[in-house]
């Protein structure tokens, strides 16, 4: 009898657990979800790559110009890394944050197509 007590009890707690992992599964996601979260996903990827891509035309622009027009001393390394920080921070880059600046320069740093479009914007400076 006390055999059988046990067993049952057993039984019914492998039971609990069972339903109780199973209820903590991930839901399934539809397909009407999977399709929203994508969008929105796309959609902030395009419009930071965007700006920051716009941002850092802009910026390293400024200030090549700037050191064209004898504004900076490149000769000054703080001077210059000041002046560019303050041409990121201008652009509203986290020039605080040394770890996601470095990313984002290093997105653009070695697009063709940024680096045609900052020759051509810095032939006007000339």
């Amino acid at each position: 009898m006390k055999k059988t007590f046990l067993a049952i009890t057993a039984i019914i707690i492998i039971i609990i657990i069972f339903l109780l992992l199973k209820s903590c599964e991930p839901r399934e996601k539809t397909e009407e979800n999977l399709f929203t979260e994508e969008i929105s996903e796309e959609i902030e990827e395009t419009e930071e790559s965007i700006d920051y891509k716009s941002a850092f035309i802009e910026a390293n622009t400024d200030f090549t110009c700037q050191i064209i027009r004898g504004e900076i001393d490149i000769k000054d390394e703080e001077a210059a890394k000041t002046a560019l920080n303050e041409a990121y921070k201008k652009q509203e880059f986290p020039v605080d944050e040394d770890e996601k600046l470095i990313e984002l320069l290093e997105i653009y740093k070695t697009d063709e197509n940024v680096t045609a479009i900052i020759k051509s914007r810095v032939q006007e400076c000339k």
